[in-house]
């Protein structure tokens, strides 16, 4: 197979290519298939141009590289870095050289495999592009001692990195500077810290700070306040007609103006010796059992309305048929009620 590593100066193509391909090829072996079925046991040398190269292998340089498979054995690994120099870009229409057309058939014929190095593929000899099987771009990260490995199964001239079939980040190991020889004279470029990072530590930290408030903000207004729609009267507990201790009293709120509405008490009657109360709506309410018989005894109460922050001041005033029952006998004190009652409609 040949792979294909790209990447601009500096982005770790050799680093790469040193130690995580090569050394792992140092003193490994292949078996080949004779045409009798035999098997035949072949060492993989590894022929480089790369300089200084510490792992065991064969120098050669570009015109070794012209005519390789003449000397190349079976299971050989061809390593070339700049590999522009060797197959350029031919013009349309050229001849192809030997070199390249023996290419087609270096796995199946020489059973060679090829791992060459250039900044981009386009620098290099568009059918050498057609028949690599794996390509590897190396994209640095801010001068900083990593970079993002994007794979393909096939050459890609664009570097579509959005169709890569893995990627991966790769640690400039100090191991492997021991391996090989890099540039003469590495100048030391600033590290700079990417955009990216500065916008995600300004996200936490603006989260941090804006979440609890947030958050304490909303609850205190589902506890502060009254919302009118949600609001739900307790079920009434009998259909039946009140006795003669109802009461009609209306109440007299004192609260700020901008405060939101709520249920006001409004009467409370005695019915079988079970006490209840109502709002302005005519709807039953809850309150203390020692509230309503309060009202039904003419006491002034203070109330305070379950969920409101505010007080509720009530006053008192006896109905036209109280005081008719205070001054008759129990027995026509509901002709009394009824001719009051009468009085208030018209």
């Amino acid at each position: 197979m040949i792979t294909f590593l790209t990447g601009a100066p500096g982005g770790g193509k050799t680093l790469y290519t040193v130690w995580h391909l090569l050394r792992q090829l140092v003193g490994t072996t292949v078996q080949e298939e004779m045409d009798d079925g035999t098997h035949v046991t072949h060492k993989r040398t590894i022929y480089t141009n790369i300089r200084g190269l510490l792992l065991d292998h064969e120098l050669i340089d570009a015109n070794n590289l012209h005519n390789w498979w003449e000397w190349a054995q079976p299971g050989s690994v061809i390593v070339f870095d700049e590999v522009q120099k060797a197959w350029p870009p031919r013009p349309n229409g050229s001849k192809r050289p030997q070199d390249v057309s023996e290419l087609e058939e270096h796995r199946g014929k020489w059973s060679v495999d090829f791992i060459i190095i250039s900044q981009h593929p386009m620098l290099v000899d568009r059918d050498v592009q057609n028949l690599v099987g794996r390509h590897i771009h190396l994209r640095r990260v801010a001068n900083w001692p990593l970079s993002i490995a994007y794979e393909w199964d096939m050459i890609s001239r664009t570097l579509a990195f959005k169709t890569s079939v893995s990627k991966s980040f790769v640690w400039f190991s100090r191991q492997a500077y021991k391996l090989y020889k890099s540039a003469r004279v590495h100048t030391k470029q600033p590290k700079k810290v990417p955009t990216l990072v500065y916008v995600i530590l300004g996200a936490l930290a603006l989260a941090a700070w804006k979440i609890p408030e947030s958050y304490s903000r909303i609850t205190g207004k589902q506890v502060a306040a009254f919302n009118p729609d949600t609001y739900r009267p307790a079920k009434e507990a009998s259909s039946a007609p009140a006795s003669a201790s109802s009461t009609h009293a209306p109440a007299v709120p004192v609260a700020a103006a901008s405060a939101p509405a709520a249920p006001v008490l409004a009467g409370c009657s005695v019915f079988r010796g079970a006490c209840s109360c109502h709002d302005q709506y005519g709807m039953r309410i809850e309150v203390e059992t020692k509230v309503c018989t309060g009202w039904t005894d003419f006491g002034p109460i203070k109330a305070t309305t379950p969920g409101q922050p505010r007080a509720v001041q009530v006053e008192m005033v006896p109905s036209l048929a109280e005081v008719l029952r205070s001054r008759v006998s129990h027995d026509h004190a509901a002709d009394y009620e009824a001719l009051a009652f009468m009085a208030q409609r018209r």
